[in-house]
C-alpha cells in the first residue's frame, strides 16, 4: 500500500472513531436524561404516597372523632363537651402533627426528586462535553499521524520538526554556528 492509501486510511479511521465516541456521548446524556425523568417521576409517586397517609390519617381522625362523639351521647352526656371534647382536642393535635409530617414528607420528596433530576442531567451535559472533547483529541492525534504519513516522517510538521537534526541544513543547538545565527 502507498502512503496515499495509508493516509487515507488513517483520517478514515480517526474520522469513524471520533464520530463513534461523540454518539456514545450523546447516547449516554440519553441515558442520564431517562434516570432525570425517573427520579423525577419516583418523587411524584413518592409524595403522592405521603399525601394518601394523609388522607388516611384525616380518615382515622374522623372516626376516632365520631366514636368520642358517640360514646358520650350513648352514656347519656353532650357529646361535644367534657371529656368527649377533651379526646377529640386530643386526637385533633395528633392528627394534626401526622399531617405535618406527611406534607413535609411530599415536598422532601419532591425537592429530593428535583435536585436528583437536574444532577443525571448535569451528568448528561458533562458526558456529551467529555465526549466531544475525546472527538477532538482522536481527530487532532488523526491529523498528526497522518502528517507523519504525508511527510513520511515521525512527527507531523515537516521542516520544523528536524530542526537541529543532522542532515537537516539548521544548526544544533549550543553549537557554534547556532549561536552566530548562520547556518
Amino acid at each position: 500500500m502507498g502512503p496515499e492509501v495509508m493516509m487515507i486510511a488513517t483520517i478514515a479511521s480517526g474520522a469513524m472513531s471520533a464520530m463513534s465516541t461523540m454518539r456514545a456521548g450523546d447516547a449516554k446524556q440519553s441515558e442520564y436524561e431517562v434516570k432525570a425523568a425517573q427520579a423525577r417521576a419516583n418523587a411524584q409517586r413518592e409524595a403522592a404516597n405521603a399525601m394518601i397517609e394523609g388522607n388516611n390519617v384525616m380518615r382515622k381522625l374522623q372516626a376516632t372523632n365520631s366514636t368520642a362523639v358517640a360514646r358520650g351521647f350513648a352514656g347519656g352526656v353532650d357529646g361535644f363537651s367534657g371529656s368527649a371534647k377533651l379526646m377529640q382536642q386530643i386526637s385533633n393535635k395528633q392528627a394534626g402533627k401526622d399531617l405535618r409530617m406527611t406534607d413535609l414528607a411530599a415536598k422532601e420528596s419532591k425537592s429530593l426528586g428535583e435536585v436528583q433530576s437536574m444532577m443525571f442531567l448535569e451528568a448528561g451535559a458533562f458526558a456529551k462535553r467529555a465526549s466531544r472533547f475525546d472527538a477532538f483529541t482522536k481527530l487532532a492525534s488523526t491529523a498528526v499521524s497522518a502528517g507523519s504519513l504525508k511527510t513520511g516522517g515521525s512527527g507531523g510538521g515537516g521542516g520544523s520538526s528536524s530542526y537541529g537534526m543532522p542532515g537537516s541544513g539548521t544548526p544544533s543547538y549550543g553549537s557554534t554556528a547556532y549561536w552566530k545565527g548562520s547556518a
